[in-house]
């Protein structure tokens, strides 16, 4: 399975990084200082106290031809438009949003393309949730629960695993760099740091084998 992840952030490395691990063909599409960081050192991961490099394509640009069976688009809210605007001359199938958003599907997909994007419920295959009774900035523990119960209610015939934890921040990935930040942002990561750090390593890891058991 080819895999892009349209946005080289935080939550984009992560994915990128997590699913060359589990053993697919995956690019990462960047731009700006964030492309020339990717180019000069690779994308850099850590794992069991050891920096890695992630087994990535870095790409500069996104051809039209270049077809992948999946795109992960990581992107903030603000480049949502400009993002789907860009794939729509893309011959891929299937888009995944992962931005917080209150547009709908439907305007979405007027700047992309009919039928490329998945609704929640339309999903064919099993949903892992991650969220945290500690966000401060998003009420995730709270949307994913209401996620769960549209995916019941509209008979979804999948797993749905939700992983809720208690201490770990809105920035529940695992972060090389500015831990420091996150005990300065965030109460929980103060008071809790080691509960915090367990939190953060069980995610990366059930995350991982939630992809190597189902994909």
């Amino acid at each position: 399975m080819r895999i892009l992840i349209f946005g080289a952030g935080v939550i984009g490395s992560l994915y990128g990084a997590l699913l060359a691990e589990a053993g697919y063909d995956v690019s990462v599409y960047a731009r700006g200082r964030r492309l020339e960081s990717l180019t000069q050192d690779g994308l850099l991961y850590k794992r069991k106290s050891k920096i890695r490099r992630a087994s990535v394509n870095i790409l500069s640009r996104l051809e039209a031809k270049d077809c992948y069976d999946l795109i992960l688009l990581t992107v903030r809210e603000n480049q949502l438009h400009a993002a789907l605007e860009e794939l729509r001359q893309n011959v891929s199938p299937t888009i995944v949003t992962m931005v917080n958003s209150l547009e709908t599907y439907d305007s979405w997909e007027a700047l992309c393309g009919a039928g490329r994007i998945i609704p929640a419920e339309n999903i064919r295959g099993p949903i892992l949730l991650i969220s945290t009774e500690a966000d401060t900035v998003w009420p995730s523990a709270e949307q994913a629960g209401q996620i769960v119960s549209r995916l019941e209610q509209n008979g979804f015939p999948y797993e749905i695993k939700s992983l809720t934890y208690e201490h770990v921040s809105h920035f529940a990935i695992p972060m090389r760099r500015n831990t420091w930040l996150l005990k300065l942002l965030f109460q929980s990561e103060r008071q809790f740091p080691e509960a915090c750090a367990a939190e953060r390593a069980d995610l990366s890891q059930q995350a991982v084998a939630f992809v190597r058991d189902h994909w």
